[in-house]
């Protein structure tokens, strides 16, 4: 187990980075016990915590998240584009900078089912194996 110490604000954490976490999306195992995540998996699940979450949503960490889901419903634009890849860069940076490195964010419009959507495509390489890129592809829904 290595654990690195990490600051929040006045108080020092420790993390574990080679704990199991709690799965994202909360549910149960096929043995009726609480879902975990290991390893690559829990890697992806920490990704989406800090793009789904807004900031402000998190009584203990106010700051904590991206503001992804401010800019779901803004105009696609340069400048959304731009906002929206600073505030991922941004975020996974500061939130998960110890467990990973961000090489690209690409952003771009699609239409699924005649529905508008934003595509998010994050390549980065976990800091314990810089050589290796990993990717998650995200698809957030513009319209009801």
């Amino acid at each position: 187990m290595r654990a690195r110490p990490r600051s929040f604000g006045r108080q020092e954490v420790q993390v574990d980075t080679d704990a199991r976490l709690l799965d994202f999306r909360f549910g149960f195992g096929s043995s009726g016990e609480v879902a975990h995540v290991a390893g690559h998996d829990r890697v992806k699940a920490l990704i989406l915590q800090v793009l789904l979450t807004t900031p402000g949503e998190r009584v203990h960490e106010p700051e904590f998240g991206c503001g992804l889901l401010d800019l779901v419903f803004e105009p696609l634009s340069a400048v959304t584009i731009a906002t929206l890849r600073y505030r991922v860069r941004r975020g996974l940076i500061r939130w998960l900078g110890d467990l990973l490195r961000v090489s690209e964010v690409d952003i771009a419009e699609s239409t699924v089912n005649d529905m508008s959507c934003f595509e998010i495509n994050i390549s980065y390489s976990l800091a314990e194996s810089p050589g290796r890129t990993e990717g998650l592809a995200l698809r957030l829904r513009r319209d009801g």
